[in-house]
């Protein structure tokens, strides 16, 4: 004997699922509508990169971009780069000098270092190889360490032949005063206050001002290492009048970029960089530093390759709403087909009653043909007739209803006909036949 629930449970199990079903599909869109949030790994000497990137990140948020940020001030830009190393961050704003980055891809460019060796007004130190024996400032000791390195390589310094001293961003004036170094190194953009910090360090002479010591091999550095670029710092770059420096010098220049994990999709990426230089345009007039905001480079040999999905945005190579939704389109209606015809199915199956009704009819009719063979009178036949329009009766109730389908309306209809046929057969047979007195009274006659 098979079991079957009530129709009403039935019912309201399909509606739950239906639900589900709907819940699951708006759900998911919401999700895909869902703005993006990346969290940003940022550190800087003076705060100035985590100011920037929260302008940016709320520049962002206020335009309604696909993308978001969120800030993690680190402290530091090597805090920031290790955060970004142990995988606590999707984005980080690091130095091109960061080799160890090998899960790091670009987005944007945001600004350019300038390497600036300055020496005081007056001083004996002509080139960089003069500062054998002397003592150094270095702004940002522990970010530069690279960078300190390769010019020791580069000219030949002995271990321990220059002492270097760390100059805290917030202790510069204080080392100014002090006048403890005869020459201070800074990595620093070229914007306003920055420029104002260097020209500080070394205050200017009524007859003399501070010099820029020129970086003779920086081209030759950055051909070898690929994370340096050779750059020419013009005159007067510093001040105007005098011009400091006094001429066009070679310098070297330390790009600074944001960049993105490798598993980070090529479509966040593209549309990060275009929300970036958007917002760029929105807010250089509160941030002249944003200007150096720019495309990275895509050279393969790059310190720092730049991601599949900013090079799609930059090259004009983004994936076009066809290209990105084209196998839905496709994929789609056969899907949705599949989906319809199997949430017909489950409807038929929780809710209506055609399999058990049309078992039961095809069973009934089943038994009357038996029977139809069996009667042997005309009262039985009257009676078989009666159950069979009672089983017309009731199939006709439930075509209207739509409990049968059309290949069990196929069946029934061909064994209603077998019992019609059989039920006019056997009544014809019956009609024909003599009755009992009759037949007696035949036999009695003599022959």
């Amino acid at each position: 004997m098979s079991f079957r629930l009530p129709r009403w449970l039935r019912m309201a199990a399909f509606i739950l699922v239906l639900a589900a079903i709907v819940g699951g599909g708006l759900k998911a869109m919401q999700e895909t509508m869902k703005p993006t949030t990346l969290k940003l790994a940022v550190g800087s000497l003076d705060g100035e990169a985590v100011r920037l990137m929260t302008a940016i990140g709320g520049r962002l948020a206020a335009s309604k971009a696909p993308v978001r940020i969120s800030v993690l001030d680190k402290g530091s830009p090597v805090a920031a780069a290790e955060s970004f190393a142990a995988g606590e961050a999707d984005l980080a704003v690091v130095r091109s000098d960061n080799e160890e980055l090998a899960a790091a891809r670009t987005v944007v460019q945001l600004a350019n270092l300038v390497l600036m060796i300055v020496v005081p007004p007056n001083s004996p130190i002509k080139t960089v190889g003069d500062l054998k024996g002397k003592s150094v400032g270095v702004v940002g000791l522990e970010t530069n360490q690279r960078l300190l390195a390769t010019l020791v390589k580069s000219y030949g310094f002995a271990q321990g032949s220059v002492q270097i001293v760390n100059v805290p961003y917030d202790q510069v004036a204080e080392a100014s005063r002090a006048k403890k170094h005869q020459a201070a190194i800074f990595a620093a953009p070229l914007g306003e206050r920055y420029i104002a910090l260097v020209r500080g360090f070394f205050p200017a002479t009524a007859k003399s001002q501070p010099r820029i010591l020129e970086i003779d091999s920086a081209e030759a550095i950055a051909l070898e290492t690929k994370y340096y670029e050779s750059f020419d710092l013009p005159k007067g770059a510093l001040r105007g009048a005098p011009p400091m420096p006094d001429d066009s010098i070679s310098t070297l220049r330390i790009p600074l970029y944001l960049v993105a994990g490798v598993k980070v999709s090529e479509d966040t990426v593209s549309a990060l960089a275009k929300a970036i230089m958007e917002a760029r345009r929105e807010l250089i007039s509160e941030a002249p530093l944003m200007a150096q905001i720019a495309a990275p480079d895509d050279d393969k040999n790059a310190a720092i390759p730049i991601h599949p999905g900013a090079k799609a945005f930059f090259d004009g190579s983004e994936k076009t709403w066809s290209d990105k939704y084209g196998d839905w389109l496709f994929y789609g209606p056969i899907i949705m087909g599949a989906l319809g015809s199997f949430l017909a199915a489950v409807w038929k199956f929780l809710t209506g009653d055609g399999g058990s009704r049309t078992t039961g009819l095809m069973q009934r009719i089943s038994a009357l043909i038996e029977r139809v063979r069996k009667t042997a009178n005309n009262d039985e036949m009257e009676q078989i007739e009666r159950e069979g329009d009672e089983i017309l009766n009731d199939y006709f109730k439930a075509q209207v209803g739509g409990q049968v389908d059309a290949d069990e309306a196929a069946r029934l209809n061909l064994m209603i006909q077998h019992m019609e046929s059989a039920i006019a057969r056997r009544s014809h047979a019956l009609s024909q036949k003599p009755t009992g007195n009759l037949a007696r009274a035949s036999e009695a006659a003599p022959q």
